[in-house]
């Protein structure tokens, strides 16, 4: 069987499939008149000097009769930090006189956010890639809120966005079909994607701006912290850098008193700020407390909105972040800045965002560190001060007990030929006649060799106490013993006596002897000052745990000076005194664990407190025991 391969077909030398010419000389699917308006305007967009520029850019060229065939645009862009859409550019495609009054209206405009105030706008940043038709009644409604913005009967709303997260959104208004042709939701597109990335490169380099320049505050508050001069320089460095560093119009720092339980303002920077910041730092103290009160970092968009401030009144919101200085648990103070509630753009910022809320909190943990560390440093200072004077102290000590031991073995050496020197000159004034006129001079010199004598054994006294030998005894007795032993001498001078006794006086652990000579000492003391007239007071009463017996007189009152150093040494002012007495008192009652003062009050012109502890049975039975193997050592 014959098969016969079929001969390829032939085409027509006329065929328009194979006319070239006709292929290749078709026109291109895109007008080059568009394209070159579509390049012109994003080369205009990459130009632009700031954000406000570019939206304005942007929206006149979502308007450009060449690229779409919208009859007006209108860009907000999104401020999370203030909940609110602000108004980046505005523009109309017939170019009528409303033009300026249309930017004019997309600067100052701002719409909430909040879901209370929830409008199509709102849902526009969520609608995506398709956009979200207004028409019919909501167009009405949108076009009432935005008069003068917008000339149209339908509104096409788009979010400008670069990646997931929209920046803003852009209202484009339409006299005819909504949504446009493709060509003109194209050209939209590709506008408000440009945006956005400018959107989001102008944040990011607004918060790189913000961490160099918080780097360089938090530095600067560190190299403070370790090498400060003093605590209020570096409080002032902490005020000026959240200041520097937040863009704020005020900053204010507190320091916590946990003892007073009181806040303090102890630092603040103002860079610039309007009525109501003022207004508002008046308030700071408060918003410093409720702070401390909830423990952790506060971002307020609005201090209206906290009512126990009492700034309801204020006619422009005021942002402020507040922040605690807490370092190893321990809360020093509070850090706060305060925004402006006028203006956008340069100068204090009318709203603060995360970054400046998480770099406040940064910036407190290392202040209160550095606060810490200076804190330690000036006690470390003053704890070298205290060691210093005290080893200055006890090098005095050392060289006053030196001298204590050698005037001793001096007073002793001396007493012997006084006593003899003294003797003599009794027996002389014995054995002469009562006429002789030397009996006179015998007497004087008895009597002075007495007063030394009585001189020399307080010294050696002072020098070579020996321990007290305590047993329980009333108080209100050894004073009635001592006053009865003076009594005398006191009515002589025609003096006033008062003496009250307490009968809540239990007995106390004391050393009869020397106690006596404590109280004599004290009311000698007072008897060296009074004159006719003048009064006595003596009680007895208790405080807490200890019994306290105050002596006082309306006499001579002594200088201020002379008031703080009767107890030194030598220091008197009467005549006849050795200046030894209250000295000596002194160590005694410390000896008994006691103290003694003197102070001037009212009338009185002094009034010495001798204060000695109540001991309890198990604090006496310590004591006794301490005592007793201080003696066995002793005689060991």
């Amino acid at each position: 069987m014959n098969s016969k391969k079929p001969k390829p077909s032939r085409r027509k030398r006329n065929d328009p499939a194979l006319d070239t010419r006709r292929e290749y000389s078709k026109p291109p699917t895109e007008p080059p008149r568009a394209l070159s308006a579509f390049l012109e305007w994003q080369e205009r967009l990459r130009g632009a000097t700031d954000l406000r520029v570019a939206g304005q850019r942007a929206a006149e060229a979502l308007v450009d009769a060449r690229l779409t065939c919208f009859s007006g645009a209108l860009l907000f862009v999104r401020e999370e930090a203030r909940a609110l859409l602000r108004g980046l550019g505005a523009a109309i495609s017939d170019g009528t006189p409303e033009r300026r009054e249309l930017q004019a209206f997309a600067a100052r405009v701002e719409l909430p956010l909040e879901r209370k105030s929830r409008h199509a706008l709102t849902s526009g940043l969520e609608a995506g890639e398709k956009g979200l038709i207004v028409a019919g009644a909501a167009a009405q409604e949108l076009r009432q809120a935005l008069e003068p913005a917008l000339l149209g009967e339908r509104f096409w709303i788009l979010p400008i966005a670069h990646g997931e997260r929209p920046q803003g959104v852009a209202v484009l208004g339409t006299s005819g079909r909504c949504p446009p042709n493709r060509q003109s939701a194209d050209v939209a597109r590709g506008l408000l994607s440009q945006l956005g990335l400018r959107i989001a490169l102008e944040a990011g380099r607004a918060r790189r701006e913000l961490l160099d320049t918080g780097r360089t505050v938090v530095g600067e508050t560190i190299q403070r912290g370790l090498n400060v001069a003093s605590l209020g320089e570096l409080l002032k460095t902490v005020t000026r850098g959240s200041a520097r560093a937040c863009s704020a119009s005020r900053a204010f720092i507190w320091t916590w008193n946990a003892t007073e339980e009181q806040l303090q303002r102890v630092a603040e920077t103002t860079l610039q700020g309007d009525e109501s910041s003022a207004e508002a730092a008046e308030a700071a103290d408060a918003l410093a407390r409720l702070c401390l009160e909830r423990r952790s970092v506060l971002r307020l968009p609005d201090l209206r909105a906290e009512r126990s401030l009492g700034l309801t009144g204020l006619l422009h919101a005021v942002p402020a972040i507040v922040a605690p200085l807490v370092a190893f648990g321990e809360t020093l103070g509070v850090v706060a800045v305060l925004g402006c509630s006028v203006g956008r753009g340069e100068g204090p910022r009318s709203a603060f965002g995360e970054a400046e809320e998480e770099f406040l909190g940064l910036l407190a943990g290392h202040a209160a560190m550095a606060i810490q560390t200076s804190r330690l440093y000036e006690r470390r200072r003053a704890a070298e001060r205290r060691l210093a004077e005290t080893q200055e102290t006890l090098l005095q000590h050392e060289k006053l007990a030196a001298l204590g031991e050698l005037s001793g073995r001096l007073a002793q050496e001396i007493r012997n030929p006084l006593v003899a020197m003294g003797g003599f000159a009794r027996r002389i004034e014995h054995d002469l006649d009562p006429d002789d006129p030397q009996r006179e001079n015998a007497a004087l010199i008895a009597a002075e060799a007495r007063r030394l004598e009585e001189l020399l054994e307080q010294q050696i006294e002072m020098a070579q106490a020996a321990a007290p030998r305590m047993a329980l005894h009333q108080l209100n007795e050894l004073v009635q013993e001592c006053v009865g032993q003076l009594r005398d001498e006191i009515v002589t001078r025609g003096a006033l006596f008062e003496e009250t006794y307490s009968d809540r006086l239990p007995d106390l652990l004391l050393d009869r002897q020397r106690m006596r000579q404590v109280i004599v000492n004290v009311l000698r003391n007072a008897l060296g000052y009074i004159s006719e007239g003048d009064t006595i007071r003596v009680e007895t009463y208790r405080q807490r745990d200890r019994a306290l017996l105050e002596v006082a007189h309306s006499g001579e009152k002594p200088g201020g000076e002379l008031i703080e150093e009767v107890f030194a040494p030598f220091e008197t002012r009467q005549p006849s005194g050795s200046g030894l007495g209250l000295a000596l008192a002194h160590q005694i009652v410390k000896e008994h664990g006691g103290e003694i003062s003197v102070r001037s009050e009212g009338e009185w012109s002094a009034v010495f407190t001798i204060a000695i502890p109540i001991w309890s049975n198990r604090e006496r039975r310590k004591l006794r025991d301490r005592r007793r193997g201080r003696d066995r050592r002793k005689r060991s």
